[in-house]
Protein backbone atom coordinates (compact mmCIF):
# COMPACT_ATOMS: atom_id res chain seq x y z
CA UNK A 1 0.00 0.00 0.00
CA UNK A 2 1.45 3.58 -1.07
CA UNK A 3 2.47 5.98 1.74
CA UNK A 4 0.14 8.65 2.29
CA UNK A 5 0.91 12.35 1.50
CA UNK A 6 0.92 14.89 3.89
CA UNK A 7 -2.89 16.11 2.71
CA UNK A 8 -4.27 12.72 2.67
CA UNK A 9 -2.80 12.03 6.38
CA UNK A 10 -5.61 15.18 8.15
CA UNK A 11 -7.75 13.02 9.73
CA UNK A 12 -6.92 9.89 10.18
CA UNK A 13 -6.03 7.50 12.64
CA UNK A 14 -2.66 5.71 13.28
CA UNK A 15 -1.99 2.55 14.98
CA UNK A 16 -5.79 2.85 16.06
CA UNK A 17 -4.94 5.68 18.66
CA UNK A 18 -3.16 9.27 17.25
CA UNK A 19 -6.01 11.21 15.23
CA UNK A 20 -3.75 13.68 12.95
CA UNK A 21 -4.96 17.23 13.42
CA UNK A 22 -2.83 19.06 11.03
CA UNK A 23 0.62 19.93 9.96
CA UNK A 24 3.41 21.71 12.07
CA UNK A 25 6.33 21.40 9.46
CA UNK A 26 8.63 19.40 6.91
CA UNK A 27 12.11 18.77 6.89
CA UNK A 28 14.17 17.33 4.72
CA UNK A 29 13.48 13.75 5.46
CA UNK A 30 10.12 14.05 7.11
CA UNK A 31 6.95 15.83 8.20
CA UNK A 32 5.76 16.59 11.67
CA UNK A 33 1.77 16.73 12.72
CA UNK A 34 -0.35 17.96 15.54
CA UNK A 35 -1.99 14.62 16.85
CA UNK A 36 -4.21 13.62 19.64
CA UNK A 37 -4.08 10.45 21.42
CA UNK A 38 -8.10 9.00 21.09
CA UNK A 39 -8.38 7.53 24.28
CA UNK A 40 -6.42 10.27 27.15
CA UNK A 41 -7.03 13.18 24.44
CA UNK A 42 -3.44 14.49 25.22
CA UNK A 43 -2.05 16.58 21.90
CA UNK A 44 1.55 15.23 20.57
CA UNK A 45 3.64 15.44 17.32
CA UNK A 46 3.88 12.80 15.07
CA UNK A 47 6.89 12.26 13.08
CA UNK A 48 6.66 10.40 9.56
CA UNK A 49 8.97 10.17 7.30
CA UNK A 50 8.80 11.56 3.04
CA UNK A 51 7.37 8.68 1.27
CA UNK A 52 10.53 8.71 -0.49
CA UNK A 53 12.84 8.22 2.54
CA UNK A 54 10.24 5.46 3.39
CA UNK A 55 11.00 3.40 0.99
CA UNK A 56 14.58 2.95 1.57
CA UNK A 57 15.54 0.11 4.29
CA UNK A 58 18.58 2.49 5.56
CA UNK A 59 16.65 5.44 6.06
CA UNK A 60 13.97 3.79 7.86
CA UNK A 61 16.47 2.11 10.04
CA UNK A 62 17.84 5.79 10.81
CA UNK A 63 14.48 7.27 11.82
CA UNK A 64 13.66 4.07 14.18
CA UNK A 65 17.46 4.72 15.40
CA UNK A 66 16.58 8.31 16.29
CA UNK A 67 13.52 6.99 17.85
CA UNK A 68 15.25 4.98 20.15
CA UNK A 69 18.13 7.24 20.72
CA UNK A 70 16.16 10.11 21.95
CA UNK A 71 13.58 7.40 23.86
CA UNK A 72 16.46 6.72 25.71
CA UNK A 73 17.80 9.80 26.80
CA UNK A 74 15.49 11.38 29.74
CA UNK A 75 16.35 14.84 30.18
CA UNK A 76 14.18 18.06 30.71
CA UNK A 77 16.07 19.61 27.34
CA UNK A 78 15.83 17.20 25.15
CA UNK A 79 12.59 16.13 23.38
CA UNK A 80 10.70 13.06 25.08
CA UNK A 81 9.55 10.32 22.59
CA UNK A 82 6.52 8.88 24.08
CA UNK A 83 5.99 6.16 21.56
CA UNK A 84 6.88 4.75 17.91
CA UNK A 85 6.01 2.43 15.43
CA UNK A 86 4.83 1.64 12.21
CA UNK A 87 1.22 1.55 11.16
CA UNK A 88 0.26 -1.22 7.76
CA UNK A 89 -1.63 2.44 6.12
CA UNK A 90 0.73 5.15 7.64
CA UNK A 91 4.32 3.86 7.58
CA UNK A 92 6.98 3.78 10.37
CA UNK A 93 6.33 6.71 12.98
CA UNK A 94 7.60 8.27 16.31
CA UNK A 95 5.10 9.83 18.98
CA UNK A 96 6.93 13.34 20.81
CA UNK A 97 5.55 15.80 23.35
CA UNK A 98 3.92 18.47 21.48
CA UNK A 99 6.71 21.62 21.99
CA UNK A 100 4.98 25.38 21.84
CA UNK A 101 7.13 27.91 20.96
CA UNK A 102 9.87 28.19 17.91
CA UNK A 103 12.91 27.42 16.80
CA UNK A 104 15.84 29.16 17.86
CA UNK A 105 16.81 30.04 14.13
CA UNK A 106 13.27 31.40 13.26
CA UNK A 107 14.05 33.06 16.93
CA UNK A 108 17.11 34.62 15.17
CA UNK A 109 15.07 35.78 11.80
CA UNK A 110 12.69 37.45 13.71
CA UNK A 111 15.20 39.09 16.13
CA UNK A 112 18.64 38.84 15.18
CA UNK A 113 21.47 38.88 17.04
CA UNK A 114 21.25 37.38 20.98
CA UNK A 115 23.01 38.71 23.73
CA UNK A 116 25.46 37.07 25.91
CA UNK A 117 23.22 36.15 28.60
CA UNK A 118 20.38 35.11 26.66
CA UNK A 119 22.80 32.63 24.75
CA UNK A 120 24.17 31.03 27.96
CA UNK A 121 20.39 30.60 29.09
CA UNK A 122 20.15 29.06 25.98
CA UNK A 123 22.85 27.31 25.64
CA UNK A 124 24.03 25.71 28.87
CA UNK A 125 20.79 23.25 29.38
CA UNK A 126 21.44 22.19 25.63
CA UNK A 127 24.84 21.59 26.24
CA UNK A 128 23.49 19.55 29.42
CA UNK A 129 21.31 17.44 27.75
CA UNK A 130 24.35 17.04 25.16
CA UNK A 131 26.41 15.68 28.31
CA UNK A 132 23.55 13.65 29.05
CA UNK A 133 23.49 11.83 25.42
CA UNK A 134 27.20 11.77 25.74
CA UNK A 135 27.00 9.94 29.22
CA UNK A 136 24.72 7.31 27.38
CA UNK A 137 26.68 6.80 24.31
CA UNK A 138 24.68 9.43 21.84
CA UNK A 139 26.29 11.95 19.83
CA UNK A 140 23.80 14.62 18.04
CA UNK A 141 26.01 15.16 15.38
CA UNK A 142 23.38 17.85 13.97
CA UNK A 143 23.62 20.28 16.44
CA UNK A 144 22.41 23.71 14.51
CA UNK A 145 19.50 26.61 15.48
CA UNK A 146 16.94 24.70 13.51
CA UNK A 147 17.28 21.65 15.94
CA UNK A 148 16.96 23.37 19.03
CA UNK A 149 13.76 24.40 19.98
CA UNK A 150 12.51 27.23 22.32
CA UNK A 151 9.65 25.68 23.96
CA UNK A 152 7.40 27.93 25.78
CA UNK A 153 5.79 26.08 29.22
CA UNK A 154 4.46 28.22 32.07
CA UNK A 155 5.27 31.23 30.51
CA UNK A 156 8.87 29.98 30.63
CA UNK A 157 10.93 29.16 27.99
CA UNK A 158 12.76 25.88 28.15
CA UNK A 159 15.10 25.24 25.11
CA UNK A 160 15.00 21.57 24.24
CA UNK A 161 17.43 19.70 21.73
CA UNK A 162 15.58 17.43 18.81
CA UNK A 163 15.97 15.54 16.38
CA UNK A 164 18.31 12.90 16.88
CA UNK A 165 18.13 11.64 13.42
CA UNK A 166 22.03 10.86 12.39
CA UNK A 167 22.56 10.38 16.05
CA UNK A 168 25.57 7.52 16.72
CA UNK A 169 24.43 5.22 19.53
CA UNK A 170 27.78 4.23 20.87
CA UNK A 171 28.71 1.19 22.51
CA UNK A 172 31.38 1.26 25.03
CA UNK A 173 33.46 -1.05 23.30
CA UNK A 174 33.30 0.74 19.66
CA UNK A 175 35.45 3.20 18.15
CA UNK A 176 34.28 6.85 17.85
CA UNK A 177 35.62 7.51 14.29
CA UNK A 178 33.44 8.02 11.92
CA UNK A 179 34.03 6.57 8.32
CA UNK A 180 36.53 8.88 6.39
CA UNK A 181 34.91 10.87 3.17
CA UNK A 182 31.26 10.14 4.95
CA UNK A 183 29.66 13.65 5.74
CA UNK A 184 27.17 13.46 8.64
CA UNK A 185 25.20 16.79 9.69
CA UNK A 186 24.41 19.96 7.80
CA UNK A 187 28.02 21.02 6.44
CA UNK A 188 26.82 24.86 6.93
Amino acid sequence: MPIPTDDERIGSVVAGKYRIEELLGRGGMGSVFRATHTWTERQVALKFLHAEEARDPQIVKRFLREARAAAALRHPNAVDVLDMGEDPQAGVYMVLELLEGLTLSYALRLRGRLGYAETLKIMLPIMDALQAAHARGIVHRDIKPENIFLSKQSGVVVPKLLDFGIAKVQKADESSRTQAGLMIGTPT
